[in-house]
C-alpha cells in the first residue's frame, strides 16, 4: 500500500498528505488494484476537483527539438569554454 504522500506524488499533487480527500483515498487503496485510477477519478470529480491536459500540435514538434538541441549545444560550449579560459589564463 502507498502512504498518504507516497499517494499524492504518485496521482501528481505534490507532497501534501491533505490534498487528497480521505474518502478518495479510501477508495484508491481498497479493494484491491483494479480499476483503482477509475475509482480515484470519479471519486475526486465528485468532490469538486477537475482536471486539464494541456499539449503542444505535432506541427511544433521539430521547433521545440530545434530549440532544445540549441541550448544544448550553448550548455555544452561553455562548459568547454569556461576551463578553456581558466587554462589558458594559468599560463603553463
Amino acid at each position: 500500500m502507498l502512504a498518504s504522500n507516497g499517494l499524492n506524488n504518485y496521482l501528481g499533487f505534490g507532497s501534501q498528505s491533505n490534498t487528497i480527500p480521505s474518502v478518495c483515498r479510501r477508495a484508491f487503496l481498497g479493494n484491491g488494484p483494479g480499476r483503482a485510477a477509475e475509482r480515484m477519478i470519479s471519486c475526486m470529480s465528485a468532490h469538486g476537483y477537475r482536471g486539464y491536459v494541456t499539449y503542444q500540435p505535432a506541427d511544433r514538434y521539430w521547433a521545440f527539438q530545434g530549440i532544445e538541441t540549441g541550448i544544448f549545444v550553448l550548455l555544452a560550449a561553455a562548459l568547454v569554454a569556461v576551463p578553456v579560459i581558466v587554462l589558458h589564463r594559468r599560463g603553463a
